[in-house]
């Protein structure tokens, strides 16, 4: 049986920290203090945890660089959203 890859969860569970302070030290983000960070760190090395590349660029999601999305008006499915025909 194939053994599941652990996740941001797994660390965050292993290390004693919220999931945001898993992803802040992922991003290398200042606001951790170091006990925390190598605390985490640690925690990634014991589970084997690795960030998934595909994961990250899913969750950045596409930028829109300070443009709107164009509105949806004559959509065929918000009609039905809002109880109309």
């Amino acid at each position: 049986m194939k053994r599941k890859k652990p996740t941001i969860h797994d660390v965050a569970a292993k290390a004693g920290v919220g999931l945001g302070t898993v992803s802040r030290v992922l991003n290398d983000h200042p606001a951790v203090r170091p006990e925390t960070r190598a605390r985490v760190l640690r925690a990634m090395e014991e589970l084997g945890y690795a960030p998934n590349p595909h994961a990250r660029r899913i969750a950045g999601g596409a930028e829109l660089h300070g443009e709107r999305p164009p509105p949806l008006r004559g959509h065929r499915v918000l009609p039905q959203a809002r109880g109309g025909d």
